[in-house]
């Protein structure tokens, strides 16, 4: 989550036709980062109506909805857990595909490409601020690593 706010910033920041770019242009990455909230990735996995707060705004740009809480988490990691086959991230992608073969049968074993994303340097940041503005999303990536070493595990263990 830390190195996704880090590379939104610059990809924003980079590419001018971007809709956040007059705002982000004019900003460090600590004062943007006082301004996101932290559950980004709940966004997805929630019913956007049980999101209380409205929208924040800095100089005319809206974030996302506001404000995610524990309940939002706990919702999305039911759903993840409970609704998705297989989960899988990016850092870990061989597992990934190694579940994906297993839990998806007509999915065929493809060499995966070592060409990575651009690693940014992060910026100076507040420390407390980057907490606030990740931990549930730290949180839930977390599980979602968690989600993908137990398929792991299961399809290793039906395989022998």
């Amino acid at each position: 989550p830390v190195d996704r706010l880090v590379s939104h910033y610059y990809f924003v920041k980079r590419d001018t036709w971007h809709h956040s770019y007059p705002i982000i242009i004019n900003h460090t990455f600590s004062e943007i980062l006082e301004h996101v909230n932290d559950g980004y990735s709940l966004q997805f996995f929630v019913d956007p109506e049980t999101v209380d707060g409205g929208i924040r705004n800095l100089d005319g740009f809206e974030f996302r909805p506001c404000c995610f809480n524990r309940t939002h988490l706990e919702a999305a990691k039911t759903l993840l857990r409970d609704r998705f086959s297989v989960v899988g991230v990016l850092e870990e992608i061989e597992k990934t595909r190694d579940v994906l073969e297993c839990r998806v049968p007509w999915i065929k074993h493809q060499p995966i490409g070592k060409k990575m994303a651009t690693k940014h340097s992060r910026p100076d940041y507040d420390k407390e601020a980057m907490k606030r503005a990740t931990e549930l999303d730290v949180e839930f990536y977390n599980f979602a690593k968690e989600l993908l070493h137990q398929s792991y595990r299961d399809c290793a263990t039906a395989t022998v």
